[in-house]
């Protein structure tokens, strides 16, 4: 039986641990994923990559939608849709939930090098 925790809140969405399978569940708006922790982080990096201001204008003058950024899930076909405000607090979402996670690996590691 899945042993869940929850890490991080935030408005728009939120990220549980479950302790059975080792996995992340990171819930925003209507999407839900089950990842590792290296998954989590390799998207967290992979958002922080993305220049806003530069896809946004870009996509302006080549007459593409600008309301909304495609994030490609790889290796997946899934592609996620976000406005600026969505994409922004999906990433605030991460950064808190990874700061949270290795602040916690940290303390734990400490406390065993001590003993």
């Amino acid at each position: 039986m899945c042993k869940i925790v929850a890490l991080t809140l935030s408005p728009s969405g939120s990220v549980s641990f479950c302790k059975c399978c080792n996995k992340y569940y990171l819930e925003y708006g209507n999407i839900q994923m089950k990842i590792s922790k290296e998954e989590m982080k390799q998207m967290k990096t992979t958002l922080e990559s993305i220049d806003l201001n530069y896809w946004f204008s870009d996509s302006a003058s080549k007459g593409f939608d600008t309301e909304k950024i495609y994030i490609d899930i790889r290796p997946t076909a899934v592609r996620l849709r976000f406005n600026k405000q969505e994409f922004i607090q999906l990433l605030q979402l991460l950064d808190t939930t990874v700061e949270f996670v290795e602040g916690i690996a940290s303390k734990v590691e400490n406390k065993w090098h001590r003993n």
